[in-house]
C-alpha cells in the first residue's frame, strides 16, 4: 500500500535535484555574462550552450545537464556525447541535454544572429522581464530535425511535426516541468504558469504529463 508513497517521494526527491540543476546552470550562464559585458551565447555553429560552458569551465560536472527523472542507458554521464534513454523508453544519440535554452524562428529582441545565424548571442543582462523570461527548461526530443530553432538542445530546430521535433515535457514531474529564468530564480511550472510567461504566443510546443497530448503555447 505504502508503494506509491514511496515512488511519489522518490520521484518529489529527483525534482529537487533536477531543480538544482538548472539552479547550477543559471549561475553558470551570469558567471559567464559577468565575463563578457552582459552576453551569453547560445550557440557557435554546431556547439551548444551546454558545451560552451562545459569547455570553458563555467560548471564542473557535465551530470548538471541531465535530469535525473530520465532513467539514463549504459553509458555513464561523463561528458557532453553521451547516449541517454528518453522518458519514452526510446534511444537518442544526437542530444547531449535534457534541457533546452529558449529563442525564436524570428530574432529575439535581446538577440544577435552572426554568420548567417549559426551564431546566436543574446545580450542576457538586458531582458526587460526577467522573473517572467523562461530562458531554459525540460524539453523532450523525437527524431532529430535540421533548421531554425526555437528551443535548443544543440544547433538543430524543433519547432514543427506532429507529434513536434521536440516540446516542453510535463512528463517527468507529475505534470510540472522545471524552467530557469533570467533572472536566475527556478519553478515548477505547469502548462498554465508557461502560458503566462514570455512564451505566450511563441508556437513552442508542450506535451501533457501522459506523454501523448501536444498542444502549443
Amino acid at each position: 500500500i505504502l508503494f506509491p508513497v514511496f515512488a511519489k517521494a522518490r520521484e518529489k526527491a529527483r525534482q529537487t535535484r533536477c531543480m538544482s540543476n538548472l539552479k547550477q546552470i543559471g549561475m553558470a550562464f551570469k558567471m559567464y555574462s559577468q565575463d563578457y559585458d552582459g552576453l551569453i551565447v547560445k550557440r557557435v555553429n554546431d556547439i551548444a550552450w551546454g558545451q560552451i560552458l562545459f569547455a570553458n569551465k563555467y560548471v564542473s560536472s557535465a551530470q548538471i545537464f541531465f535530469c535525473p527523472s530520465i532513467v539514463p542507458g549504459n553509458t555513464k554521464i561523463t561528458n557532453l556525447n553521451v547516449r541517454y534513454t528518453r522518458a519514452d523508453g526510446a534511444r537518442s544519440w544526437l542530444y547531449e541535454h535534457t534541457y533546452a535554452i529558449y529563442g525564436r524562428t524570428s530574432r529575439e529582441p535581446y538577440e544577435e544572429r552572426l554568420d548567417g545565424g549559426a551564431t546566436v548571442i543574446m545580450h542576457y543582462e538586458k531582458v526587460d522581464t526577467p522573473a517572467n523570461y523562461v530562458f531554459i527548461t525540460e524539453a523532450t526530443n523525437y527524431v532529430p530535425n535540421s533548421g531554425l530553432p526555437v528551443w535548443y538542445f544543440n544547433s538543430s530546430a524543433i519547432t514543427s511535426g506532429n507529434p513536434p521535433y521536440s516540446a516542453i515535457s510535463l512528463k517527468r514531474h507529475n505534470a510540472v516541468a522545471n524552467a530557469l529564468f533570467v533572472d536566475g530564480h527556478v519553478e515548477a511550472c505547469t502548462k498554465t504558469r508557461f502560458a503566462n510567461s514570455n512564451l505566450k504566443g511563441s508556437g513552442s510546443y508542450i506535451v501533457d504529463e501522459s506523454g501523448v497530448g501536444w498542444s502549443q503555447l
